[in-house]
């Protein structure tokens, strides 16, 4: 079974990112592969930072105000609010992995294989997708559903050092076609 992980979609970082690298397709991408998973009976699995309590995280210290619970800047994007996501994991680090169940869920649905989209290509997607590598999860980087706020440059970098180091790279148009 496979799982698309919609990783830190939230409208604190585009409001505090005001440009990130191609916002408006990596969201069109993301939404476009919700709904294929969804039809082909595979898993959508959203992570978001949510934090209650500030002294529960080392996070902010480098993020300030990154996902405060309950707060405007903390919920999804406009465009991704109405999708149907299998599993909600709320965060308070980096890795979606760090201090939830997603790896309890991903072991119950038999899941082996994540595709991983969202932002922070080179902290939060990343750090999940070695969490992920570690666990033994065949891990894949959908480059064109993935940004962050660096200039094509970084992330070029941070796509080649995914691929070197956590998994392989796979392009929302490829993706789609397995799918169907």
């Amino acid at each position: 079974m496979k799982a698309l992980l919609v990783i830190d979609m939230q409208k604190g970082d585009q409001k505090t990112y005001k440009s990130l690298y191609k916002r408006d397709q990596m969201v069109r991408n993301i939404s476009k592969l919700i709904d294929a998973f969804k039809k082909s009976g595979n898993k959508v699995i959203e992570a978001k930072i949510w934090i209650t309590t500030k002294t529960k995280t080392t996070m902010l210290s480098k993020c300030n105000n990154c996902g405060i619970a309950n707060t405007p800047e903390a919920e999804l994007f406009d465009e991704l609010q109405n999708k149907t996501y299998d599993k909600r994991i709320k965060k308070t680090n980096y890795s979606a992995f760090w201090n939830t169940n997603l790896e309890e869920y991903l072991k119950e649905n038999n899941i082996t294989e994540l595709y991983l989209t969202g932002i922070h290509m080179g902290c939060c997607v990343f750090l999940t997708g070695v969490d992920a590598f570690y666990r033994g999860y065949k891990t894949f980087l959908v480059t064109d559903a993935s940004s962050s706020v660096d200039v094509r440059k970084g992330i070029d970098l941070r796509i080649k050092k995914f691929n070197q180091l956590v998994g392989e790279l796979i392009t929302t148009e490829e993706l789609l076609n397995q799918l169907s």
